[in-house]
């Protein structure tokens, strides 16, 4: 007998569960797991929530369930997952360009574990339609000639037409697949607004100016920036000083043109930070009057925003974030409110579940630092220390663990420098450094120098080209804010 109410141990038998409620045209049961299922997505769930929403025309979890895929499948796919993967959903996977990985090889291994998971997908029926949606023609030469071309499902005839057919291929750099351009805007914090945008082209090795993306994009400082697919937000900042924004600048890399939202931030804010997570972005902290402890978050498809109710446990700006496995990580920062303390503390917010957590303090309390996730976990570098002195320290937070770890220091001190990852490696950009007198800080010096990390001997060096002439900026920015596309 039905009494309105369902309860399951499994939260796999959900979309099963979702296919009766369609068929017995239970319009309320239905309505029940379609939200049960959004606030449960992740690599184990997504899949399958993908697929049935698609076979029953669910919009609103067709679209995150999909994006939930696209950003996490890679990483966290387990065996049990890819053993209910078929060909059609694999082809659809990877016929994505925002399919995220660390590279077009990445993908390569996960149709390795998903064959294998299939020995019947080993034939060439099943298998060569997936191979080639592969952008082989990406793949660096000696992972083709030593991985990809002895992988025996490649060895048969018809496997060497479809990788020689897809090398020969002029396929486009997956947009997921890594970044092919980091943006660098003008817009930080302790400098004039401005609209100035370049950007690094990793294929060429060199700063360019995008002279075309500034012509609408308000000139403002302090904002935050996000990129969720081939869009860039540009949120809040200011354009004079004491007046904090609400307003929100888009770029759209399709058609290169900037747009404006409308409808802008609930909470003036500057010196906030954005993240991204299943097709949504998270606007936290900053400062307008006082440091902001709020969260708000804003859905570019229904164009709507939503409040969140947990508020950071400790208000700041000046903030670092990151986000791994869905999950956003709020970093160090400044307390503006009496004393201007610089914080150590890091916090962790579950979007699913709207709840914040206490993690292990960072070893170094700092603001406007640079912070990247490589390999699952947190690069902090730089940043201003206590009494606002310029930092040369690297620590890097493990999630699985939970455990802070230092690395070798940057090559220079950087208070306000960007972080970002580049073919695998982290990259420092900007910031300021200091002129000192007497083992007093003197006058501020902005940086237009970049270093990389050498994880294998773990030194940072400065950034050069085949002459070894330093790859700098065209302008010294203090605070530059990377977008990785």
């Amino acid at each position: 007998m039905y009494t309105g109410k369902c309860e399951l141990d499994y939260v796999r038998q959900l979309p099963s569960l979702l296919e009766t409620a369609h068929f017995l045209q239970i319009a309320s049961l239905q309505k029940a797991i379609t939200c049960a299922m959004l606030e449960r997505l992740d690599a184990s769930t997504c899949l399958d929530a993908w697929t049935v929403a698609r076979r029953y025309e669910l919009a609103d979890l067709e679209r995150v369930a999909k994006a939930t895929a696209l950003d996490t499948i890679v990483e966290d796919v387990s065996v049990e997952v890819l053993l209910g993967v078929g060909r059609d959903q694999m082809c659809a996977l990877l016929a994505e360009d925002e399919l995220k990985a660390d590279d077009e090889e990445a993908l390569f291994e996960l149709v390795v574990r998903w064959a294998d998971a299939h020995p019947t997908h080993l034939e060439d029926a099943n298998l060569h339609p997936v191979l080639k949606l592969l952008r082989f023609s990406h793949m660096r030469k000696p992972f083709l000639r030593e991985r990809v071309a002895r992988w025996p499902a490649l060895e048969t005839p018809e496997g060497v037409r479809v990788l020689c057919d897809g090398l020969l291929a002029e396929s486009e750099h997956r947009h997921g697949c890594g970044p092919y351009r980091v943006y660098a805007f003008g817009i930080g914090a302790g400098g004039p607004p401005t609209q100035m945008v370049q950007y690094f082209d990793v294929a060429m090795h060199r700063w360019l100016p995008a002279a075309h993306m500034s012509s609408r994009m308000v000139a403002r400082s302090g904002a935050s920036v996000v990129s969720l697919g081939r869009k860039i937000y540009v949120i809040g900042g200011y354009s004079h000083p004491g007046r904090h924004g609400r307003g929100i600048d888009v770029y759209d890399s399709h058609d290169g043109q900037w747009r404006q939202i409308s409808d802008g931030l609930r909470h003036r804010r500057t010196d906030s930070v954005a993240a991204a997570v299943a097709g949504r972005f998270y606007v936290i902290g900053g400062i307008d009057q006082a440091s902001s402890d709020s969260v708000e978050s804003y859905d570019p498809v229904t164009q709507t925003w939503a409040r969140m109710d947990a508020r950071m446990p400790t208000g700041r700006s000046a903030l670092g974030v990151a986000v791994v496995h869905g999950l956003i990580f709020t970093i160090g920062g400044v307390c503006v409110d009496g004393q201007g303390i610089v914080l150590d503390s890091m916090e962790k917010y579950d979007p699913k579940s709207g709840v914040w957590t206490r993690l292990s303090s960072m070893p170094t309390a700092r603001c406007a630092m640079g912070v990247a996730v490589l390999g699952g976990k947190i690069y902090v570098a730089g940043g201003r220390g206590a009494g606002y002195v310029a930092l040369q320290v690297v620590e890097v937070f493990d999630p699985q663990e939970g455990t802070w770890t230092s690395l070798s220091p940057l090559v220079e001190p950087r208070a306000g420098c960007g972080l970002v990852v580049i073919g695998g490696m982290l990259m420092a950009v900007g910031g300021a450094s200091e002129f000192h007198s007497h083992g007093t800080p003197h006058q501020e010096h902005m940086l237009a120098s970049s270093e990389r990390y050498i994880a294998a001997t773990d030194q940072w060096v400065v950034l050069r080209d085949e002459n070894t002439r330093g790859i700098d900026m065209l302008q010294p920015r203090k605070l530059p804010v990377l977008v990785a596309m």
